[in-house]
């Protein structure tokens, strides 16, 4: 959702990391993920490069996480009127499966986007995340 945009599009490609101390069992999980993504609408459209961190809880194959970061950059093009900014805020809710080496999570997501040379702008955005993953062995404490 953006001012004076009926419909539009956004897309993401980007890495993740999710810690968590054991994957086989329902416990926290924590991390962050950066990525370039790109939305476009009715002579409008914009990229930015994000930075959130998150926490949320993974009970096997489900997944929910709540996550707020910044966008390292952005750049908006809206009626006419270009602008640019950096470290906007930004905020998040995921909630989906995770399978070990793949995961689908739906997203939503709002950020307030500062910028020099126009108005600021809210984006409110929903979607689909699919990503490929290795899950990898957690070193095992040595006995004492």
């Amino acid at each position: 959702i953006v001012p004076r945009q009926l419909v539009g599009g956004y897309a993401r490609l980007g890495a993740d990391l999710t810690l968590t101390k054991d994957p086989a069992r329902a416990r926290l999980v924590w991390g962050f993920w950066d990525a370039y993504e790109g939305w476009f609408g009715d002579d409008a459209g914009g990229f930015a490069i994000p930075f959130v961190f998150f926490v949320g809880y993974r009970a096997p194959p489900f997944v929910a996480t709540l996550g707020g970061g910044l966008n390292l950059l952005t750049i908006d093009h809206l009626a006419d009127d270009t602008g640019a900014g950096i470290f906007s805020p930004r905020g998040e809710a995921r909630l989906g499966f995770d399978l070990g080496r793949v995961f689908v999570l739906a997203t939503s997501e709002v950020q307030r986007r500062w910028m020099w040379g126009r108005d600021d702008i809210t984006i409110v955005q929903a979607g689909l995340a699919f990503g490929l993953g290795t899950p990898f062995e957690q070193p095992a404490e040595p006995a004492r």
